[in-house]
Formats: structure tokens, sequence, C-alpha cells
């Protein structure tokens, strides 16, 4: 080989070896995505205990919050849950209700719900239960599945001094 060739080929190498030690080594990701990882209620009523169903013992929620007629008598109240870690990249929260309705879009026939709720639109909801009935809502993050905090709301009637 001529040593012009050799030349050319030593200065690519040695190029090639520039490149690579600033953009191919030092190569990070920025764009990582933090996952939720808990769901919290913050509401001051709220009693982080497992409620059980006494009918077959199972986990019916996570906590509940406890509604007093004679001081609440229209059965309404505001949710208020956070996403932790606080720093993950989507803590939307949304809610998974059964036997209730958003209020901003009933169904045309709303007999036979328990209870309707709305979207607050700053991470809380309200709640208004149609029933004098315990109901259960479920809080979940709107980036993954899996992870859940369900609430019981438990209604004490009023008059009722014992639970």
């Amino acid at each position: 080989m001529k040593k012009s060739v050799v030349l050319t080929i030593l200065i690519i190498y040695i190029i090639a070896i520039v490149v690579v030690g600033f953009i191919g080594i030092a190569l990070k990701v920025y764009d990582e995505k933090k996952y939720v990882e808990k769901i919290e209620c913050i509401n001051e009523e709220y009693v982080n205990e497992p409620v059980y169903d006494e009918s077959d013992g199972s986990l019916i929620g996570d906590g509940y919050i406890l509604i007093k007629k004679k001081d609440n008598p229209d059965l309404t109240i505001v949710i208020k849950c956070r996403a932790l870690p606080a720093d993950a990249t989507n803590t939307a929260l949304k809610l998974q209700v059964n036997g209730g309705y958003d209020f901003d879009n009933p169904p045309e026939d709303t007999t036979g719900y328990k209870f309707w709720y709305r979207d607050n639109g700053d991470g809380t909801w309200t709640i208004k239960l149609l029933v004098e009935k315990d109901q259960t809502i479920t809080v979940v993050p709107t980036d993954r599945a899996g992870i859940k905090l369900k609430i019981r709301i438990k209604v004490k009637k009023s008059g009722a001094d014992i639970f």
C-alpha cells in the first residue's frame, strides 16, 4: 500500500474514535419515564384501614371516609388524591366507578344509579350519594394498569351512635 492510503485510513480511524467518544459512548436517556407507584388519599376524613365485606370477608376498600348524615344531609363529599412519586411523568388520576355516573355527561336514564361524580379539574372529584348506602370508588392512574386505591364511602345515618 502507498503511504497516502495508509495515512488516509489512519486519519479516518482517529476521526471515528473521536466521534464515537463524543456521541456514542456519552449517550444518555433524557426522556426517562417515571410511572405512578402508589395513590394516596389526602382527605382529612380518610381512614387508612382496610374494609372487608361482612358476608364473605373479601377486601372492598383500602380505606374509608365516613359521612355523617346529620352533619352532611346532602351526602356530598370532595375526594382528594395524589399520585406518588410526585415527580412521576404523568400524575393524572381518574375514577373507575360502578353504580355511578358522570354528572357532566349523564346517561339518558339515571334511575338505578347510586351516586354521581364530577371531575373538578384540579385533581379532586365531588361525589354525591343518591342513596343512603355505603359505596366504593376506585382511583387509578392514567399511565399504567395494576395500581389502584379503593375508597369505601360509609354513611352513618342520623341518630346512630355506633357504626
